[in-house]
């Protein structure tokens, strides 16, 4: 599956990669080209495996899907080490070596994901779901009752329970202390679009996330929305105002559940265990909403074709104003980095910085003027823009005037900016 050139280049490249970190611990008074060295190295690694990955599939070996490596604060080993390799035909990893080995258990199945969580990796895949224990990485073991199921995600429920989705949108209650999975009885007619309070992903952990007290489920065909006690499930509750509604986006942020429609604006329910208790937003009626982002003591409201607006938390009458810069626009990207949230535009393209603080306006990059923002990636104080197919571009937050293109980086394709 492997052949012997792949395991020598590899090696290669992990040697290669620790003379760089060597030299980057040498930069002792240049903390930004230090990170930005990083940057760099940490995309080539990531290119050089997918294209060794990519001259196998050539000769019908196998096609990688993802390259991941975990944080080690959500990893109860610290194992910051390994590097998993999802595949068309099984999963892959390397540890402590320089050659990847295949997990057992899991050959010959399409990978869709690896996650962490309940001090165990889980993988979604086109076979069902597995789980490995981080003290034997390579072997991997099934739930069962989800064979031959295409397992796309899955959630925190209960104690000792966890949600699965596949990819019809239909949900499954999967028993952590039998590791058996059974129908979501009370949901069998319900595609699920979205669920709140997910899983602790592969570069964030979400502890506080789990501690929380419900699931919110939305409705992907004809709306609906649904509230899980995670102490009791599988009981389910169902918000009656939110029957028909298409949801767009649903958040818990400063201790209230908002939901942003397709038709209707933005809803505020302040108290979680009152679902009866719903408020409206004012100045968002019939706008269509596409996102909500936190700034802290702001909520950011994305639209379709009518820009940005923002909200103060404070604010009683719960009104929402326009960002003028940003009228007419399309909101295709909104990223936060720790003072500033970065916003892309679909239509006009081109880059914005919004003050987090002060978000009543938005200033635009003018040196990416009319670009098309693909991905963002806030990191060390710049931020790193994936513009177009194959363009890599750096930027100084605190300078607008400061950007520069990745040359080493020209006419190859960029599938995705990621910290590691």
């Amino acid at each position: 599956m492997f052949n012997e050139s792949f395991k020598v280049d590899l090696s290669q490249i992990v040697m290669s990669i620790k003379i760089i970190f060597n030299k980057l611990l040498q930069l002792k008074n240049s903390q930004n080209l230090k990170h930005s060295l990083l940057i760099v190295c940490l995309l080539l690694i990531s290119f050089c495996i997918k294209h060794h990955f990519s001259l196998a599939a050539q000769n019908g070996e196998i096609q990688v899907l993802f390259i991941k490596s975990f944080n080690p604060v959500c990893d109860a080993n610290k194992q910051n080490n390994v590097i998993w390799i999802g595949s068309s035909d099984g999963l892959f990893v390397v540890h402590n070596s320089q050659t990847p080995e295949p997990v057992k258990g899991i050959k010959e199945t399409h990978i869709k994901n690896i996650f962490y969580q309940e001090g165990k990796y889980w993988i979604t895949s086109h076979n069902g779901l597995y789980y490995i224990d981080p003290r034997n990485y390579t072997e991997a073991k099934r739930i069962e009752g989800l064979q031959d199921k295409i397992i796309v995600n899955f959630y925190r429920a209960a104690n000792n329970h966890i949600l699965a989705t596949d990819h019809k949108k239909k949900i499954y209650l999967v028993n952590l202390q039998t590791n058996k999975a059974s129908s979501y009885d009370q949901l069998n007619d319900f595609s699920v679009y979205k669920i709140t309070n997910d899983i602790c992903g592969d570069d964030q952990c979400q502890q506080m996330q789990n501690n929380k007290k419900y699931l919110w489920l939305v409705g992907s065909l004809n709306g609906g929305l649904y509230r899980i006690d995670k102490l009791n499930a599988p009981n389910t509750l169902p918000i009656s105002m939110f029957k028909e509604e298409v949801i767009t986006d649903l958040r818990i942020l400063h201790e209230a559940l908002w939901i942003s429609t397709a038709k209707e604006g933005l809803y505020k329910i302040p108290t979680i265990d009152s679902p009866e208790n719903i408020q409206t937003v004012k100045g968002l009626k019939g706008k269509r909403i596409t996102e909500l982002s936190d700034l802290g003591n702001h909520l950011l409201i994305s639209t379709l074709t009518d820009g940005a607006y923002y909200l103060n938390y404070q604010d009683h009458n719960l009104q929402a104003y326009p960002i003028t810069q940003l009228a007419g626009e399309s909101i295709s990207n909104v990223i936060n980095s720790e003072r500033f949230t970065w916003v892309a535009g679909d239509f006009k393209g081109g880059l914005y910085r919004i003050d987090k603080e002060n978000p009543k306006q938005a200033v635009m990059v003018q040196l990416l003027k009319g670009k098309k923002i693909l991905d963002i990636l806030p990191f060390a104080n710049k931020v790193w823009l994936k513009v177009g197919r194959d363009e890599l571009y750096g930027l100084d937050e605190n300078n607008l005037d400061q950007v520069m293109k990745i040359n080493v980086l020209s006419k190859k394709t960029i599938s995705k900016l990621k910290k590691i």
